[in-house]
């Protein structure tokens, strides 16, 4: 048992002695000369604990120097944790496309720091950066790298989509990590001399400086499309600038990208392959979700093929008795060609099973097949309000 004694006010604290080296934080002798000023019964209590709570923090640094395991076992609980985040299927309806598409651009940060958890895992002994085992750093990026692609397949048993784009963010994310500690910190460069360290750094630094600048990019193209969209109606999309991509979301089995060929607006269009799946198509997140002031929602689709396309959309809006969304179906027989439809939102109050639709709240807009037999492919454009 420890006893602590107050030199003025004569009161005397005793509690369990832990072999962790109480009493030898130095925060702890600065505060004893603090805590004799003061002799009230609240003051002596309130003393207690805040020695209690400067001990334990100085005990929680030996118990790591001294306990290496603690260090292993955390290090395994946070990778567990990171990397369960890539299985949670994010809430579609409740997030903007704004927002899930920065949650996607933070596989770089998540991966970032999976790079460091695996590097302390694997030197769990050591806890000076700058004595890190060299080899350390390989075998952290071939378990980084090994991370990336799995955890990309596996998200398709778990209702994502496994994405090129996410694992060149997820390599960005680790090779960051892992080269920032191996420039600065590894004991490997250390021998070589000054100019060639500084060189190599410096080297390192441009190099993350661009792959900063693209992610921000990246950010501010979404931050640009969020302020600017409104300014645009009644047009909603005409895929004539890059980041319009962002607003819509494809099922699985569906590949879409730009295409110069087909436009009945502007000089670019948006080409969608159906593969043969359950329902493929695309989906229209970011759809301005009052429609009350237009006459209609109109879009142009060109079908390639020889023969009609059946086409469903969908649209989804919020109704005046429940919190659920109701969904209107709707069939498009596409012909071949060039089509310009136009749907009525007149039409759009209610759905076919005579449920109400709040035109003021319209949450999104899908276009897909439903099992097809081959892969198909439609060409959309011109999106807009009338």
């Amino acid at each position: 048992m420890y006893r602590m004694f107050y030199p003025v006010t004569g009161y005397n604290f005793t509690f369990p002695k832990f072999d962790i080296g109480f009493g030898t934080n130095p925060a702890f002798s600065r505060f004893c000369t603090v805590m004799s000023i003061s002799d009230s019964v609240f003051e002596k209590r309130l003393h207690i604990l805040i020695l209690i709570s400067l001990n334990l923090t100085g005990a929680h640094d030996k118990m790591r120097n001294r306990y290496p395991c603690i260090r292993l076992i955390t290090s395994l609980l946070l990778i567990f944790t990171a990397l369960s985040i890539l299985f949670i299927e994010l809430p579609s309806r409740s997030l903007t496309p704004m927002v899930k598409r920065a949650l996607n651009d933070g596989h770089f940060f998540l991966f970032a720091a999976i790079a460091y958890l695996i590097l302390r895992l694997l030197n769990f002994r050591t806890r000076a950066i700058s004595q890190w085992r060299d080899e350390s750093y390989l075998v952290a990026l071939m378990l980084c790298a090994l991370l990336s692609i799995s955890s990309e397949w596996l998200q398709r048993f778990f209702g994502r989509d496994s994405e090129i784009r996410d694992m060149i963010f997820n390599s960005s994310g680790f090779m960051t990590t892992l080269g920032s500690l191996f420039i600065f910190k590894s004991r490997f460069m250390k021998r070589f001399g000054k100019r060639t360290r500084f060189s190599l750094q410096l080297l390192f630094l441009i190099v993350l400086t661009i792959t900063a600048t693209g992610l921000f990019f990246n950010l501010g193209s979404l931050i640009y499309y969020h302020f600017s969209y409104q300014h645009r109606l009644p047009l909603i999309a005409s895929f004539e600038h890059d980041w319009e991509l962002i607003t819509w979301e494809k099922s699985p089995a569906t590949d879409i990208e730009f295409n110069l060929i087909h436009a009945s607006h502007g000089s670019r269009s948006l080409k969608i392959d159906c593969h043969s799946y359950s329902y493929p198509g695309i989906r229209l997140e970011f759809v301005p979700p009052d429609w009350s002031a237009y006459r209609a929602f109109a879009f142009d689709i060109f079908n390639p093929q020889a023969t009609a396309l059946e086409l469903k959309l969908r649209i989804d809006a919020k109704n005046d008795t429940s919190s659920i969304s109701t969904r209107r179906y709707d069939s498009l027989s596409i012909q071949p060609g060039w089509n310009h439809l136009s749907l009525p939102t007149s039409a759009i109050k209610t759905n076919r099973e005579g449920k109400s639709m709040i035109l003021k709240n319209v949450l999104r807009v899908i276009f897909f097949m439903r099992n097809p037999p081959q892969t198909l492919t439609f060409f959309i454009d011109n999106v807009r309000f009338e």
